[in-house]
């Protein structure tokens, strides 16, 4: 989804992980299912050339 602000635009994404069970294994994949979904995002920082 986008947003216009005064700034410009804004991109925003919702992700819904669930966290029915708690054990050590699922936190531990949450967890790295949510650092690689951050890592392939856009910075948002404008490519400078």
């Amino acid at each position: 989804m986008t947003m216009e602000t005064a700034t410009g635009p804004l991109e925003a994404l919702e992700v819904y992980v669930p966290s029915r069970e708690q054990t050590e294994a699922k936190a531990t994949r949450k967890h790295t299912f949510l650092e690689g979904l951050a890592a392939a995002l856009p910075t948002g920082e404008a490519a400078t050339a």
